[in-house]
């Protein structure tokens, strides 16, 4: 079998994606992590490191600090992630961090969304989205290219699909992986009757995500 790892950038239909690997497991490497949780031994370097996200959603940055993977294996595995377009991604945050929240957040107003959208722009500039935010989980947040690109501009996994091409460049990616393609891609996880993103913004939150994501935007080609 290929080796293979899977970089799980949330909210971009990573739970299905997971669901069509062998026993749901986002990696086959060599590894003391071979699951979605942490050793005690894991755990105090990530809480060190200020990463409170389970290691599936670790982004290129993360799997850099955390060195869970020898080094060479992590090179020759064929990588693969998702990006989505920015303002459909943080309104899907909105919508999970919504229907999670457990009302431990003072300064949170759940039914906001422009309460969630101002709340983002200091952590995500001040590169808090790591931690949890009030009700807002480690990484849900953070910019996508972390996911793509490392330290240095290189664009690091083989493939990256497209939350707006998912059935296509899914069934491409478990094709290459030697996978059972299914005649349609189930989604699971999904966030029921949400409207089009762009009836979620006013002039404000727009220019809020325009210049919290900018860069996101300008390299995966997106726009409003």
């Amino acid at each position: 079998m290929m080796k293979y790892l899977f970089l799980h950038n949330p909210k971009c239909a990573g739970s299905t994606v997971h669901s069509y690997l062998p026993e749901e497991k986002w990696h086959n490497l060599i590894a003391p992590l071979s699951s979605r949780n942490y050793s005690s031994d894991q755990i105090k370097k990530a809480m060190a490191l200020g990463y409170h996200c389970k290691p599936h959603h670790y982004n290129l940055e993360q799997h850099k600090n955390m060195e869970f993977f020898d080094q060479e294996e992590f090179s020759k595995a064929w990588k693969f992630t998702y990006v989505r377009n920015p303002f459909d991604r943080v309104v899907s945050a909105y919508h999970y961090s919504r229907d999670t929240y457990d009302g431990s957040s003072s300064d949170y107003d759940p039914k906001s969304f422009a309460s969630f959208v101002n709340s983002l722009q200091d952590n995500v500039l001040s590169r808090k989205y790591y931690e949890w935010l009030g009700p807002v989980q480690p990484n849900h947040v953070s910019p996508q290219h972390l996911y793509v690109y490392d330290s240095e501009g290189v664009a690091i996994p083989d493939y990256v699909g497209r939350h707006e091409t998912f059935d296509f460049d899914t069934k491409n990616i478990l094709d290459h992986l030697g996978f059972d393609i299914p005649e349609k891609i189930a989604v699971v996880n999904a966030t029921p009757k949400r409207k089009n993103y762009r009836k979620y913004y006013d002039v404000s939150t727009r220019k809020i995500i325009e210049k919290t994501y900018e860069k996101d935007l300008n390299l995966f080609k997106y726009e409003f």
